[in-house]
């Protein structure tokens, strides 16, 4: 049997004969691009955008279209009380779900209520199969196990393009005290620099409480290290120890 050798223009006609008979085959097609449409369509995304941020600094709420535009970053944050890693196994589903269904470029939240020094995957791990993620998880490391369940601790991370964005240096940061109070991404490396923050204020507790409260669990750290403030003035402060400024997104 002779072996075949085709050359590349026989391969190149070929190959345009095999794509003219499919169904959705168009001839390429060399467009100029209209200035005036262009513009048109910026001015309509300017005017949606600033819709929208109007609805926000309104206090408003509400539903949010499944459509998301070219260039369009959409952030989410949710106060999870407790993410139910092995107890409500759902609320990992129906975040997933969300971040699938709305397109969500970055996730952030607070209140994952787990030890995850105590879970083999954490909760970055869990997030969006088969997609790329990049982001933390923080909690309260400063003592030993106290219970699976520790109260408080934020995340954040970048959903899939994005994570290309994501400073490979110095991008992923956390709260140094090691509480878990705050965490962040830095989105770019050169001239422009966007930091996404993900933070926990925590609230004063009860006078009933069982001592295990995001407050308490602060209140003694920094009652330890000489600072008796309350834990939400430090937080808004910084230590008293430091000069840094911090700026801090109330959930």
């Amino acid at each position: 049997m002779k072996s075949i050798q085709l050359s590349h223009s026989e391969l190149r006609d070929v190959v345009k004969s095999y794509d003219k008979e499919r169904a959705d085959y168009s001839v390429p097609m060399n467009i100029d691009p209209d200035l005036a449409a262009v513009d048109r369509a910026s001015a309509t995304e300017a005017r949606e955008i600033n819709t929208l941020l109007h609805l926000l600094h309104e206090g408003g709420v509400g539903s949010i279209g499944h459509d998301k535009r070219a260039g369009w970053v959409r952030i989410m944050f949710e106060n999870f009380n407790s993410i139910g890693i092995g107890t409500q196994g759902w609320k990992m589903d129906r975040l997933n779900h969300l971040i699938k269904q709305l397109k969500i470029d970055i996730v952030s939240g607070c209140e994952t209520n787990l030890d995850w020094r105590q879970q083999s995957d954490d909760m970055i791990d869990l997030l969006a199969p088969t997609q790329a993620k990049r982001g933390i998880v923080a909690h309260n490391t400063t003592g030993d196990f106290l219970h699976r369940n520790q109260r408080g601790g934020t995340m954040i991370s970048a959903i899939g393009r994005l994570c290309d964005t994501v400073s490979s240096t110095d991008g992923i940061r956390q709260d140094p005290t090691n509480l878990g109070r705050w965490c962040w991404i830095q989105l770019g490396n050169d001239d422009i620099r966007t930091y996404v923050v993900s933070a926990y204020v925590p609230c004063k507790p009860g006078r009933n409480s069982a001592g295990e409260t995001v407050w308490e669990q602060q209140q003694c750290y920094f009652q330890s290290i000489g600072d008796f403030r309350d834990p939400d003035v430090i937080m808004m402060e910084g230590p008293s120890h430091s000069d840094t400024v911090m700026a801090v997104c109330w959930p």
